[in-house]
């Protein structure tokens, strides 16, 4: 893939990135997925919301229950995109070394 030059690190126009390059983008895409994934850990939500005091009143549950809902189908969201890119990167690895005859 061609990339023009990057102003600010001064990185010259070239067509292809080094490899090493495209792998340590694959390797911070990876490192976010598996945040993501022990973020939304669903069991260990629910266990911490009912651990806490508000199992006591079940009406301010529910709205606990909601928000811990919502940030999960952000987190996904978000999962999602980085699986993306992450297909992305791997393509373009494979586009590099074609490049270098490898």
């Amino acid at each position: 893939m061609y990339r023009k030059q990057h102003i600010l690190k001064q990185i010259p126009d070239r067509l292809y990135r080094t490899p090493s390059e495209i792998k340590r983008d694959i390797k911070e895409i990876k490192e976010e997925i598996s945040d993501i994934y022990s973020m939304i850990n669903v069991r260990s939500l629910l266990m911490d919301i009912l651990v806490s005091e508000r199992i006591n009143d079940p009406q301010k549950l529910i709205p606990e229950l909601a928000d811990t809902l919502a940030l999960a189908n952000e987190a996904l969201t978000e999962l999602k995109g980085l699986e993306e890119e992450l297909s992305e990167l791997r393509e373009e690895l494979e586009e590099a070394k074609w490049a270098r005859g490898g």
